[in-house]
């Protein structure tokens, strides 16, 4: 069995590379898609305000795809991993925004209405 600590190479590595970075992408495309819905479709864009739009967008440029490389050496795993942990992250956030904003309109609307 041999284990290689430094880099990926080997029977496998290009495919295992090139799974991550499927997956990575592919995590990221679903955060910018939900972004882009935030922003272009007007009833989301309501309920997310322009606030939690501008969050959406940093949560686009900060996504684990955009930061860690695929090729850096241990086969695209920090990406992989740091991906999906970043989707239900970003599902709670988006859920957090709606909740806020929802509270924020209680408080400031009339108790009788």
């Amino acid at each position: 069995m041999h284990i290689s600590l430094l880099a990926c190479s080997g029977p496998g590595a290009a495919d295992a590379i090139a799974l991550s970075g499927q997956i990575a992408l592919s995590s990221w495309a679903l955060v910018f898609l939900v972004f882009l819905s935030a922003l272009l479709v007007p009833a989301l864009r309501r309920r997310f305000g322009w606030g939690g739009v501008a969050v959406l967008f940093a949560c686009t440029l900060l996504h684990p795809a955009l930061i860690f490389g695929t090729l850096r050496g241990d086969c695209g795993y920090t990406a992989r991993l740091g991906s999906l942990i970043f989707l239900p992250l970003h599902f709670g956030l988006c859920v957090f925004i709606v909740w806020r904003r929802r509270v924020r309109q209680a408080a400031a609307s009339p108790s009788g209405a």
